[in-house]
């Protein structure tokens, strides 16, 4: 493909600053990060403006409500952040002929499937985080045909900053205790944001589009996630299982967020290490070095 430039919303989030550091150092591509103070992603006038302005060749779309509690009790807030400021970034996407990559989810589904959820299953959202994320799916597909619709895993990366980190915030929780609690009865696939971003550049530059299911292979429970990163820290630290009516929540999140890439399967493009590979490559190569 030739080069590109590609526009980024939350370029400041984890995803959007390993997505900016991706195309910045792997590829030919020019990115133009965008953030709230150069466009408020709610305020239709001010997407319309910001990219009839800088007419990028593709526009990713990482910015997000992702605070499943918060969205829960402020619905508003969900789908004004999470499904109108999609319906303005694709109308924008389809009046400018710019394709569009919408980064979605992975908790669109009710939880209830033993193995993981591949893009033909049923969307049966929860919370209504995941119900206004399907809306926005939905909006994208009905307005603009040029889409790639990305579901990640449980996406870890970025700088140690990042409030969404979660190597970060086990890491923290864990220094100066004995031991850890975690939830042995909820799933999902950890994801790593690099590995992610390589994967979503390789499915533009193909071209064909539609609905993507992107994770690292492999599943576990959120405990042997946790566990799985208080070894690769190395800290000397017991983490015991628990039942998640341990860590009460505001909104009903699914037992299983796993993912399968299906659709990568079968256009013979998945090549996603496991989880844990790419989770010991993150912490030795990226989180311990910050510290």
């Amino acid at each position: 493909m030739d080069k590109m430039t590609v526009l980024i919303t939350g370029s400041k989030g984890m995803l959007g600053s390993d997505l900016c550091q991706y195309l910045t150092s792997y590829t030919m591509h020019n990115i133009i990060p965008t953030s709230r103070k150069d466009m408020d992603i709610t305020k239709w006038e001010e997407v319309w403006n910001a990219i009839k302005k800088n007419q990028p060749d593709l526009i990713i779309h990482t910015a997000a409500e992702a605070n499943a509690d918060l969205c829960e009790e402020d619905p508003h807030h969900a789908f004004l952040t999470n499904t109108m400021s999609t319906q303005f970034i694709a109308t924008s996407c389809r009046n400018l002929n710019i394709p569009l990559v919408f980064i979605s989810t992975c908790g669109l589904f009710n939880g209830k499937k033993d193995s993981p959820y591949t893009e033909y299953d049923p969307l049966k959202p929860l919370t209504v985080y995941a119900k206004s994320k399907t809306k926005a799916e939905e909006a994208v597909r009905a307005i603009w045909g040029s889409h790639f619709i990305i579901r990640p895993g449980w996406l870890f990366g970025g700088n140690i900053e990042h409030r969404k980190n979660f190597v970060a915030k086990i890491y923290s929780e864990a220094k100066g205790k004995d031991e850890l609690v975690s939830a042995a009865d909820r799933f999902g696939s950890p994801t790593y944001t690099i590995d992610l971003a390589r994967k979503i550049i390789e499915v533009v530059e193909m071209g064909v589009y539609g609905t993507y299911h992107i994770a690292n292979f492999g599943m576990c429970s959120r405990f042997e996630y946790v566990s799985e990163i208080v070894k690769c820290i190395g800290l000397n630290i017991k983490i015991k299982p628990v039942d998640s009516s341990y860590f009460p929540r505001y909104a009903p999140v699914p037992a299983s967020e796993a993912l399968e890439n299906y659709n990568l399967n079968l256009m013979g493009l998945n090549d996603m290490r496991s989880w844990r590979e790419a989770l010991h490559d993150y912490i030795s190569a990226r989180f311990l070095r910050s510290l």
